[in-house]
């Protein structure tokens, strides 16, 4: 039998806009990372910004070709800071792509320094503190990936992958008020966007407007009837609303045919360039199986073949 809606308590936020904001400001000044802390501090510059030193992560655990690749780029990036007549726009290019390369073998510590020094040599570039978002992320630093994502925006207002990455880390902060317009700026530029119309849903169920949360379900669930993700929050917004009926349908529907484990993503061109990177065998089929794993079946069915 169907209890009462569970709705998830607000958790006690352990940051306020006041230290959001400061770190926006930081993510664009030079300050050391963990790894430069832990790898020995800046580099020396003869003239310039100051740089962060780079970790050199161990490649014994992985395949020859991999280990070769890696190993070439680090050569070929150290080779290049030696040289004098450098731009700041090739050197920032150049810890760019390494740090793209260390980001597709998840090395994270070492592409955020790299990714770093992207940066601080070419502040208008997007991609950096974009990249560097998704490695907080993935580093589990959400007040870091929450200032990354902000310069990101900066730099490029009407990104929609930034909009939705950025939405659903202040939504898995419970900060629905941050999160809310950001989900409804992502609509404005894509109103399909089966991640925004899903994150406010769950934003309208913690609030207890479960005709709103219903309505936002309903519309994600039209563009992708498959996506289990959605069958359960959506039964919750009817039980909700006490039609109890529709609540259960949903829930024995979503076990016996949905089979999309995710909402379909944003297209995200930036985070796609990082499993072409990889090479080997291993590397193919670990990407093949992500790229399923995220839903995009068809390009898994390709990188398999």
């Amino acid at each position: 039998m169907l209890g009462s809606p569970r709705v998830p308590h607000r958790k006690k936020i352990l940051f306020s806009m006041a230290s959001v904001l400061c770190l926006a400001t930081l993510a664009a000044c030079i300050l050391p990372t963990r790894a430069q802390e832990e790898h020995g501090g800046p580099s020396p510059a003869a003239a310039g910004p100051i740089l962060l030193s780079i970790p050199t992560p161990s490649l014994s655990h992985m395949n020859k070709d991999v280990r070769n690749q890696l190993s070439d780029a680090q050569a070929a990036l150290a080779a290049l800071q030696e040289q004098r007549d450098v731009s700041a726009t090739e050197m920032g290019m150049a810890f760019g792509k390494m740090g793209k390369l260390y980001h597709a073998y998840e090395f994270l510590e070492a592409a955020e320094a790299c990714y770093r020094n992207a940066q601080i040599l070419r502040p208008d570039v997007f991609a950096w503190p974009y990249y560097l978002g998704h490695v907080y992320d993935g580093q589990g630093t959400p007040l870091e990936a929450i200032a990354a994502f902000d310069a990101a925006l900066a730099i490029q207002p009407d990104s929609l992958p930034a909009m939705i990455a950025l939405a659903q880390i202040h939504l898995s902060a419970e900060q629905l008020d941050q999160a809310e317009p950001l989900f409804r700026r992502a609509l404005t530029q894509d109103r399909a966007c089966v991640l925004a119309l899903v994150g406010l849903g769950k934003i309208a169920l913690a609030r207890r407007d479960f005709a709103a949360a219903a309505r936002h379900f309903e519309s994600a669930l039209t563009r992708q009837p498959k996506a289990s993700v959605i069958y359960y929050p959506l039964a919750m917004a009817y039980r909700g609303l006490g039609e109890m009926d529709k609540a259960r349908r949903l829930l024995r529907k979503g076990r016996t045919t949905a089979t999309d484990a995710t909402a379909a993503e944003v297209a995200d061109p930036l985070m796609d360039e990082l499993p072409e990177l990889r090479v080997g065998y291993e590397q193919l089929i670990l990407t093949g199986v992500a790229m399923g794993q995220a839903g995009r079946l068809d390009a898994a069915l390709e990188r398999l073949e």
